[in-house]
C-alpha cells in the first residue's frame, strides 16, 4: 500500500490536531483537580471551624 504525500500530510494534520486536543484534556483535567483539592480544603476548613465554635460554645456553658 502506498500513501502519497498529500495523504501523509492529512495524517500529520490529523495527529496534530489529536495532540493538541489530548493537551486541552489534560490541562481541563489538572484544573479540575485542583478545584477537587481546593473543595476538599474548603470542607476540611468549615468543619474545622465547625468543630471550634461548638468547643467554644461549650466552653462558654461551662464557665
Amino acid at each position: 500500500m502506498s500513501v502519497t504525500s498529500t495523504e501523509l500530510l492529512l495524517m500529520v494534520e490529523e495527529i496534530e490536531r489529536s495532540m493538541d486536543y489530548l493537551e486541552c484534556m489534560k490541562d481541563i483535567l489538572h484544573d479540575t483537580t485542583r478545584m477537587n483539592d481546593i473543595r476538599k480544603m474548603h470542607f476540611e476548613v468549615k468543619q474545622f471551624l465547625q468543630t471550634l465554635s461548638k468547643s467554644k460554645a461549650m466552653k462558654v456553658k461551662n464557665v
